[in-house]
């Protein structure tokens, strides 16, 4: 298998699809998920697969530009949360959150920055 395409499977496809399934999981089945996973976990996969993708398109290139949208999914992610409490969207606003999309974020960016992916996407 190409590298690039195990980076993209690796960083955004599976953490998503797990992200996905804690939820489908907690939804639609007896099955119990403790409340720290059910709660955070998912959005913590969310914003590190959302920045992954960022980080394979624009490559961890330096040009504002390209880092404008390596940026982008956490104020993303903040943006949906405060929705959630001003009620705009369907949701609970929950200060822990903000700090799970934080981490999510910066374990993608530590991830491509310190492995140097962007070698071999």
């Amino acid at each position: 298998m190409q590298s690039s395409l195990k980076v993209f499977l690796i960083s955004v496809l599976i953490p998503l699809a797990c992200g996905t399934s804690i939820y489908l999981l907690q939804a639609r089945s007896s099955i119990r998920i403790p409340t720290t996973i059910r709660n955070y976990l998912p959005d913590m996969l969310w914003t590190y697969s959302f920045t992954s993708l960022q980080c394979i398109i624009w490559k961890m290139e330096k040009q504002f530009v390209k880092r404008v949208f390596i940026f982008l999914p956490l104020p993303v992610s903040f943006t949906l949360e405060f929705l959630q409490k001003f009620h705009f969207i369907a949701g609970t606003f929950d200060v822990p959150d903000l700090l799970i999309y934080s981490v999510g974020w910066t374990l993608s960016i530590v991830t491509f920055y310190f492995l140097n992916i962007k070698k071999i996407t």
